[in-house]
């Protein structure tokens, strides 16, 4: 029964669906026949020719218009003189035909002699008649004569041509006709008649057929004569145009008109006649006749020769079938309205697009099928079809509207027979209150345990009665909630029980009604013990961040304690070391303390640099450096240790490794001491190795260059078991615990800088054999011009002829003012000294020093409020800014945010070394310092040098270059050619460091042997 019951559904839906459409196809071929939808059939034909591409000219028509500027010059009518020069003119330039639009039945003095005498002289002259209506005769002495009159529709617009028509018995051409055939028979082509019944016409390459009334979306239009439908090139400018003027005034050249068809014609807004065409929207767009013309000749012409297509028709009836299935697709889609209402209206929409966009792509390869009576067909074919099945609906709604009321009763019995038992029987507090006055309505029986009440106790009665509500402020918060939006979800809420006891719940609630009357459904859930848990979680936190705060605290003040002699001690060391002494026993007792000073210093920033990365305050600080005198200095600091156990301590650099990197040099140097360190310290015999090398993958990139280090020892090893945990902070292997030294933070720290500097270490090592650490780093190319004056000179005094800069040192160690006094002495500095912040700003206002070193922590007034006034009165009475470079021991360098906006210039961490403080005076005040060369590193210096260099070598060096470094070299001018070489390619090592070894021993002459310039 079901199936049947589909299946005629089906039936009846095809059904209507057909009637529908044959109905309203009929209905709208109907209306077409009586000529209803016609000028919207010629608007839409318009429109698709105006937005068809627009034609190239037809360089075989040329047209001589006679314009507003060629009528006042010559006046009008023209006089048969001028006309008859113009023609004369034109006939010097050897056109294939001469098409004149202008009527000649009348003379026009003076030259009608010579006029008549040029028709009969000019046998490819083509004149003007008019046969339709008011008759103009021509001159009879002209040989070819065609018509001129034209076709209008209704709208005034042209669209249709006449090719030929009956007169007085015989056949007359238009003159576009005649002035083609003539250009074609020129060519060998005829016309032939196919077939006469139907009046075809075969011309070339092309069938042309006669216009007939209902083509296209024409209704009984006449169709007298022999008509085609017009399809002009475009608007206007499309042929060769030449003024009168231009012709009588010989301004052009033979080329333009010879063995071309040239249409004489009116052309001025006064006398041309105008036309509109479908390419005309307005009195600027129309054409004028002469134009009208030179479209036909054109549209014949291309036709029979190019196979230009004409505008082409279908007949009536298979335009009403194509109305009928684009009305039937549209029916379609109505009977889904049901199914999917967005599918039938997007169906229907897009059947117009789809028949808009085929019409027009028909219309390019010039078919005309009318469009507007089939784009209504969809639309009503569609809305119909909508209606009547909505409508069919309808009524079936009706007839099963009173089952489905009583099925919906049932329905709703049932679920409220399921609310009833969930509301109950639910884990989570539920109550039902009254909207207007919030009395409890229904409760379920948690709520009840929840509250510690009876359904007797809430029974009536209102939170606020029950004592429930603990903020007034949340509940006035709730309730706006509700009013407003009348659903929360979530929302925290503190309650108290009938013990007393505060708790807290997420309640959600929503506006219900029951019985019609407004309520109020609430759902909570008990998060009492989460919000404890999360209390507790809180404090916990703030606990452990005040410790973190007391550990920073107490690092920052450890530092400034350890800092602040290790300053004195490496300061007054170097100064020691600087000083000439006949014991060179202390010369060495110096070093060592200098070196263990710095180990100490390296140790104590052990310390300090775990914090930092527990902190996440480590970062990357890169610079310029000598790489090779990195190496240099650590193999310096550990080979005594090495020696002093009988261990070989072996350096192997790769030859291609650059000697100046940019990189975090300061931490590339603590990564290599503490794994050589270790080394040394964990190897009784044998061999600990260095091996540095430049990944190969790497070597064409000047940017990220990856350097591989290898540290290899022949040592006690590590276990296996250990080799997990050997990098966690203070864990030491068994080995590292009998040793009794070191805080087992080295090789944690050493990864974590390694990871930084965006890289990773590896470890091997079998027990009693050995141990290898391997890591690789990320570093750029640098430049020897880059730190050559800080790596080469050691400064010895001010250049002359500077100014005698004042220099305020205020800190409130008598120790570290003494240093800074010792290491600006030698440099003729007025120097001033003073302990606290009080007396540094007393002193700024009477001595206005160029420059102040201001520590920071002092007593009575600290170095950030002192700084602070300074700059305060400088801009007060508008004084010449002081420079001030903060000096502080403190752990964290993150200060400096702080240090900057109060208005220091620099910032300095205790103790730093002395060329430092001396490169930051020079940036601040611009100080030029007197240098002493200082000798090179001689294993250093080396490595990468040639013993023989010739001219190949020079090679990626200019002509001009060589010249310099010839001429520098003749005059022994080591500060020129030590410029030159910064001009040498970075990746050129070996060539810069055999130059430099050269004119570091003055070895001028083996330079200009090699370039010295052939005669």
């Amino acid at each position: 029964m079901i199936i049947g019951k589909n299946i005629n559904k089906k039936i009846k839906k095809w059904r209507i669906t057909l009637i529908t459409s044959s109905t309203i196809t009929a209905l709208i071929i109907g209306l077409s026949l009586t000529g209803w939808f016609q000028i919207l059939e010629w608007s839409t034909y318009d429109l698709f020719f105006r937005l068809r591409p627009a034609e190239t000219k037809d360089s075989r028509v040329v047209i001589v218009g006679i314009n507003e500027a060629d009528i006042q010059r010559f006046r009008y009518p023209l006089s048969d003189e001028i006309l008859a020069q113009l023609i004369a003119k034109i006939k010097t330039y050897n056109p294939k035909v001469i098409g004149l639009n202008i009527y000649r039945d009348l003379p026009v003095d003076p030259g009608n002699k010579k006029l008549l005498e040029l028709f009969k002289t000019t046998p490819n002259l083509v004149g003007i008649e008019k046969i339709i209506g008011t008759q103009i005769a021509p001159p009879p002495e002209l040989k070819k004569i065609g018509f001129s009159d034209v076709i209008f529709d209704e709208d005034g617009k042209m669209r249709r041509s006449l090719i030929s028509h009956p007169f007085e018995g015989k056949l007359k051409f238009s003159l576009a006709t005649t002035l083609a055939l003539f250009y074609l028979e020129d060519q060998g082509i005829k016309n032939k008649e196919i077939d006469p019944k139907n009046r075809y016409v075969q011309l070339g390459k092309t069938l042309f057929k006669p216009f007939k009334e209902n083509d296209g979306g024409y209704i009984r239009a006449k169709s007298g004569g022999y008509q085609i439908l017009l399809n002009m090139r475009g608007g206007k400018d499309k042929f060769e145009t030449i003024s009168l003027s231009q012709i009588i005034d010989n301004q052009i050249t033979k080329e333009v008109i010879k063995d071309k068809i040239v249409l004489i014609g009116l052309m001025s807004d006064g006398t041309g006649e105008k036309i509109y065409t479908s390419y005309s929207t307005d009195d600027f767009t129309n054409i004028y006749g002469v134009e009208y013309h030179a479209n036909l000749t054109s549209q014949i012409i291309s036709s029979a020769i190019d196979e230009r297509p004409l505008i082409k028709t279908i007949p009536d009836p298979f335009e009403w079938l194509l109305i009928l299935i684009w009305s039937l697709a549209s029916a379609t889609f109505g009977s889904k309205f049901i199914v999917n209402k967005y599918l039938t209206i997007m169906g229907i929409f897009s059947l117009n697009i789809i028949l808009i966009i085929s019409y027009y792509l028909l219309f390019l390869n010039s078919w005309w099928l009318p469009l507007f009576a089939p784009f209504l067909a969809i639309y009503v074919s569609g809305c119909i079809s909508i209606t009547y099945l909505l409508w069919d609906n309808l009524k079936e709604y009706a007839q099963t509207l009173e089952q489905k009321v009583i099925e919906r009763t049932e329905e709703l019995s049932l679920s409220e027979e399921k609310f009833a038992k969930s509301f109950r029987l639910s884990p989570h507090p539920m109550i039902i209150t009254s909207f207007e006055d919030g009395k409890f309505i229904e409760v379920n029986q948690s709520f009840l345990d929840t509250i510690s009440c009876s359904l007797e106790d809430v029974s009536g009665k209102t939170a606020l009665e029950l004592n429930l509500e603990v903020n007034s402020i949340q509940r006035q918060k709730l309730c706006q909630m509700l009013i407003t939006a009348e659903k929360i979800d979530n929302f925290e809420f503190e309650f108290r029980t009938k013990l007393g006891e505060i708790r807290t719940a997420l309640l959600s609630a929503e506006v219900i009604y029951l019985s019609g009357k407004k309520c109020l459904l609430f759902i909570s859930n008990d998060i009492t013990q989460r919000k404890q848990l999360e209390e507790a979680q809180k404090q916990a936190k703030e606990a452990a961040e005040a410790a973190n705060q007391v550990k920073s605290e107490f690092l920052a003040n450890m530092s400034h304690e350890l800092r602040t002699p290790l300053n004195a001690i490496l300061g007054f060391s170097r100064i020691l070391a600087k000083s000439p002494s006949s014991y060179q026993a202390h010369n060495e007792y110096l070093k060592i303390i200098i070196r263990s000073g710095e180990h100490l210093l390296s140790l104590i920033n052990e310390i300090l640099d775990l914090s930092k990365i527990e902190a996440g305050k480590m970062t990357l600080n890169e610079n310029d450096f000598d790489f090779y005198n990195l190496l240099e200095t650590i193999k310096e600091m550990l080979k005594l240790k090495a020696i002093s156990k009988g261990l070989k301590f072996i350096f192997q650099v790769d030859s291609n490794v650059p000697q100046y990197l940019k990189s975090d040099d300061q931490k590339l140097r603590q990564i290599l001491i503490n794994l050589l360190n270790n080394a040394i310290k964990f190897t009784e015999s044998g061999t600990v190795s260095l091996k540095v090398s430049l990944n190969k993958k790497q070597l064409k990139s000047k940017e990220n260059l990856s350097l591989d280090f290898e540290i290899k020892d022949t040592g006690k090893g590590i276990a296996e078991d250990e080799l997990d945990s050997l990098f966690e902070p203070f864990t030491q292997t068994l080995i590292g615990r009998k040793s009794n030294e070191g805080t087992g933070l080295g090789l944690p720290i050493s990864r974590k800088f390694v990871q930084l500097m965006r890289g990773d270490i590896h470890v091997n090592s079998i027990l009693d054999q050995g141990s290898t650490f391997s890591f690789s780093i990320l570093v750029k190319l640098s430049e020897a011009k880059n730190l050559q004056q800080t790596i080469s000179k050691n400064i010895i005094g001010l250049a002359p002829n500077q100014p005698i800069y004042r220099v305020l040192i205020v800190d409130d160690q008598w120790v570290n003012r003494q240093l800074l006094v010792q290491l600006f002495t030698p440099l003729q500095f007025e120097i001033k000294e003073v302990s606290n912040g009080e007396e540094a700003v007393i002193m700024w206002e009477k001595w206005q020093p160029h420059l102040i070193l201001m520590d920071l922590k002092m007593p009575v007034m600290s170095g950030y409020s002192a700084t602070k006034i300074i700059r305060e009165k400088e801009h007060k009475f508008e004084k010449i800014k002081t420079k001030i470079i903060a000096i502080s021991a403190s752990v964290y360098e993150d200060e400096k945010a702080k240090i900057f906006k109060i208005g220091c210039d620099d910032f300095m961490l205790k103790p730093f070394p002395e060329n430092l403080i001396f490169d930051k005076i020079a940036e601040h005040l611009g100080v030029i310092y007197l240098y002493e060369e200082s000798k090179l590193r001689q294993e250093f210096q080396e490595r990468g040098i040639k013993k023989e260099l010739n001219l190949e070598h020079f090679s990626m060096m200019s002509e001009d270059w060589l010249k310099r470094l010839y001429q520098a070299s003749l005059e022994g001018n080591d500060q020129w050619l030590l410029e030159l070489i910064t001009e040498i390619p970075p990746q050129e090592t070996t060539l810069k460091n055999t130059l430099f070894t050269w004119i570091n021993d003055f070895n001028f002459d083996k330079i200009t042997d090699i370039i010295e310039p052939k005669n």
